[in-house]
């Protein structure tokens, strides 16, 4: 079942790569952040703004993940190795 979701999670952030290409949207992640940061990070943000917590669990994701790590005009995202 892991694989599952796992394959869930790639497609999932294959289809919102693509939305936030074509709205514009760049991350730059800095480097060392984990999985657990993250997922305290959306739950921060359910807890304050419980009022979305009808949207898809990628929706609020990926807007968390915009918020923070967003890139800043003249900014540019790092690309490492991929599964790094």
């Amino acid at each position: 079942m892991f694989c599952m979701g796992y394959l869930r999670g790639v497609l999932n952030g294959i289809v919102a790569g693509q939305q936030a290409f074509q709205l514009g949207y760049v991350v730059c992640q800095p480097s060392g952040v984990s999985p657990p940061q993250l997922s305290l990070m959306v739950q921060k943000m359910a807890r304050e703004n419980p009022t979305i917590l009808n949207r898809s669990a990628i929706d609020i994701t990926d807007r968390v993940i915009l918020d923070a790590f967003g890139c800043k005009p003249g900014q540019k995202p790092k690309y490492g190795p991929l599964g790094q």
